[in-house]
């Protein structure tokens, strides 16, 4: 998960470089993040309200009854699809809990159709081909918000045919990548991102060590004591750290601290390193997106409580 890269040539200018800086630039490490929706400005329009509280939730019901606009597959195929998009539906959108999914379709304010426009599925000796096309519409009472369609694609070869998938497994991938496309339109999608630390001084070089570990609480900790100078590259990885720590447990207290991080390094003219700029850009985002998440599943949390209330689920 962890990656160590060095540009240095030879163990002898390696050493030197630890000896001279405390730390190996270059060492990266993993945090996790968020791409935001594509179509986030049509999703606002299908907020509604509550008992109490108005213009705030966020969520739709599932219609597991597919639409055909061609001709309709065999009846196998129609369960294997509906049952599959409307699994992946479930299991993709309530990953951030951005959206709230409503258990009755005939009860909801908002709805989600799926029109099959088209599917090909074809075994031929050692292949196995298939296509999925579906229109998904979200509507408001009578007024469709979104529709669009997405597209999804499988191919497998194999010399020995028994080492293939089955069509179960096939049509059970290709509805997740269709789902997979559909989710990242609407809800901010969990990811990954590098971070690059800088060159720090030998008192601190420990703490990436403890980075490349996963503890962040020691390094930032240890970071927190240093009584050198603190610049630009200190207030950096400072950031950097508290950042891996704030998103891994998607916690805004320590995300705040990072952003004040990226901010002090900034001023300290951060903003003409592009490491540091192009990290902070890529921060700045994830933390407006994260703010946005939050806020919204918080907002949700009414309504989950109202139909727990209203259908018993306890």
């Amino acid at each position: 998960m962890f990656q160590n890269r060095f540009k240095h040539v030879g163990l002898m200018g390696l050493s030197l470089s630890l000896l001279l800086s405390g730390c190996a630039q270059n060492t990266k490490i993993v945090v996790p993040s968020y791409t935001a929706p594509v179509e986030l400005s049509k999703i606002e329009a299908l907020k509604s309200g509550g008992d109490t509280t108005e213009g705030v939730y966020l969520s739709f019901a599932i219609n597991p009854e597919l639409a055909f606009s061609s001709q309709k597959p065999a009846p196998d195929e129609v369960d294997l699809l509906a049952r599959n998009l409307v699994n992946q539906l479930q299991v993709q959108i309530t990953e951030t809990s951005f959206i709230t999914i409503h258990p009755i379709y005939d009860m909801a304010s908002v709805v989600l159709d799926m029109e099959v426009m088209d599917f090909q599925y074809t075994e031929q000796g050692g292949e196995r081909k298939a296509k999925l096309s579906v229109t998904f519409t979200l509507s408001k009472g009578t007024n469709a918000v979104l529709a669009k369609v997405y597209d999804g694609n499988e191919f497998r070869f194999s010399s020995d045919p028994n080492r293939l998938p089955n069509k179960q497994a096939i049509l059970a991938k290709l509805s997740e990548t269709v789902v997979q496309k559909f989710v990242t339109d609407i809800s901010p999608t969990r990811t990954n991102q590098l971070r690059e630390f800088l060159t720090l001084p030998s008192d601190l070089s420990h703490v990436i060590g403890f980075a490349e570990k996963g503890n962040f609480q020691s390094a930032i900790e240890d970071m927190l004591k240093y009584q050198g100078k603190r610049d630009v590259n200190f207030y950096y990885n400072l950031a950097v750290l508290y950042e891996a720590q704030g998103s891994r447990s998607e916690n805004l207290n320590v995300t705040a601290k990072a952003k004040q991080a990226y901010e002090e390094a900034f001023r300290l003219g951060g903003n003409k390193n592009d490491t540091i700029a192009s990290a902070k850009a890529r921060f700045d985002n994830f933390y407006r997106l994260l703010v946005l998440t939050q806020d919204q599943k918080t907002q949700n949390q009414q309504l989950n409580q109202e139909l727990n209330d209203q259908f018993f689920m306890r």
